[in-house]
């Protein structure tokens, strides 16, 4: 059962209203009047510093969207190259926006339109990431990382491999084959040749440990029934048909908090923005001032049912279609 802890904080006095007032304001001083305190400077071409800040924004832009486990690096820890090179794409950057400010492009309304546009979607983001930040607290994942460890208690993982092909027919041949007595085929090599499933078939099929609510129910039923180091008879799912080789079993144990934190905190995140999205739209109705174009399944829909209509309807429906005369 989920626990939500609210802590209380001076910073929840702020209302929405105020707060978004309050990115406003930044965001205008930001472009009329950038003089504010950077911090150190790290680097210069030229007269033209280039700060700590600076570097360590760009390096959060290079590095955003890659897996969590990859760390923005530290500006003092970085080959002296490479520093340099991002020195210059500041530099190149901050040119080309003084450049940018000089030139006729500020008055042009496409440019004012995209502005606006990239404006309201910093503050959208921002809007969003202060509600997370009250949400998803430490407490928050720490409670949702005894909530998975408790639901793991009593529950088994399976250490399994399998070979994935379209047919039984099929499924049922390379059976055979890693049976035969005088000469079988292994089974890593068997599904490096045949299995559908690329990312397994590399490592011979080899799926690890997988804990037992998520191995499909029809592999799931067969597996208490193998014996360690055997494969089984062909079973169908609606991926196919598998041969799974079972390998061992043992108690589900949780993963290290530090190892698997971060992936908790983001998918809390990520149920907390669907939260807010669906309290949004929902009783949101939508009214069409146009006519959509109907697609090829409404016509044939439309088709259908003209055909099921009878003379009495058809004629009907025709007669309301036709225009009044006056």
């Amino acid at each position: 059962m989920r626990r939500y802890v609210r802590k209380k904080n001076s910073f929840r006095i702020f209302t929405t209203a105020t707060f978004i007032a309050a990115i406003i304001f930044a965001f205008s001083y930001y472009f009329t009047n950038n003089k504010e305190d950077k911090g150190i400077a790290i680097a210069k071409i030229g007269n033209e510093k280039i700060f700590k800040r600076e570097m360590e924004q760009k390096l959060r832009n290079i590095f955003d969207g890659q897996e969590q486990t990859i760390k923005v690096p530290e500006i003092e820890n970085m080959p002296k190259e490479v520093i340099e090179i991002l020195t210059k794409e500041i530099y190149l950057d901050k040119k080309l926006l003084k450049l940018a400010k000089k030139s006729a492009v500020t008055q042009n309304s496409e440019t004012k339109a995209r502005i606006s546009e990239a404006r309201d979607k910093i503050l959208r983001q921002a809007y969003i990431d202060h509600l997370i930040k009250q949400e998803i607290t430490d407490q928050k994942v720490n409670d949702k990382y005894a909530e998975l460890t408790n639901e793991l208690a009593g529950k088994k993982e399976y250490s399994i491999s399998h070979i994935i092909v379209k047919s039984k027919d099929e499924a049922e041949k390379i059976l055979k084959n890693l049976n035969n007595r005088k000469k079988p085929l292994k089974f890593f090599d068997a599904a490096k040749k045949y299995s559908l499933d690329q990312d397994s078939a590399e490592k011979g099929g080899e799926l690890g440990y997988v804990l037992e609510d998520n191995v499909i129910k029809e592999i799931a039923d067969i597996l208490p029934t193998l014996k360690k180091d055997t494969v089984s008879a062909p079973i169908q799912t609606k991926f196919g048909w598998h041969l799974v080789k079972f390998s061992d079993m043992r108690d589900a144990k949780p993963l290290d908090f530090e190892a698997v934190k971060d992936n908790i905190r983001s998918q809390l995140t990520q149920d907390k923005i669907n939260e807010i999205n669906a309290g949004i739209i929902k009783n949101a109705k939508v009214e069409l001032l146009i006519k959509p174009k109907e697609t090829d399944k409404q016509k044939g829909e439309q088709k259908q049912s003209n055909e099921q209509q009878s003379p009495e309807e058809k004629q009907e429906t025709k007669t309301e279609a036709e225009p009044k005369q006056q």
